[in-house]
């Protein structure tokens, strides 16, 4: 079963960051189209790469000095990063909006970007990124 987070506060986004190998953060903002697109697109990378990488969604409506905890100005959302061992690894601000298949190849594509330059592997991390 897919298990996508939903951040409560920002204690919670801190601990998830410490304490596991691989995190997938989404920021969004809920109130807007764009935002709930990329929540959307979060749940199909989490149906691909779950158990192995943690995906967690925090609203800034709901949680908004979730910004401010990644080292953000406050309310900025949609945008992706991805943590390795507690490090920002990877990043993505914004999305093709509209176009769910160039989102999840361009995640894709940056995640094993981030991987590789930390000499990591899918296959060794029993990482699947077939996210189309």
């Amino acid at each position: 079963m897919v298990l996508v987070v939903e951040i409560k506060n920002r204690d919670e986004l801190r601990e998830l960051i410490s304490k596991n190998k691989l995190v997938l953060i989404v920021l969004y903002d809920s109130s807007s189209p764009i935002g709930r697109y990329v929540a959307s697109i979060a749940d199909d990378v989490a149906s691909v790469v779950e158990p192995v990488m943690l995906v967690a969604k925090a609203d800034v409506r709901m949680v908004p000095d979730a910004p401010i905890e990644l080292g953000l100005k406050k309310g900025a959302s949609e945008r992706l990063r991805l943590y390795i061992d507690g490090k920002l690894a990877w990043e993505q601000i914004g999305v093709f909006y509209g176009n769910p298949s160039a989102d999840k190849y361009a995640i894709r594509r940056g995640i094993l970007n981030a991987l590789r330059s930390r000499n990591l592997s899918p296959a060794k991390l029993g990482l699947k990124l077939t996210i189309y």
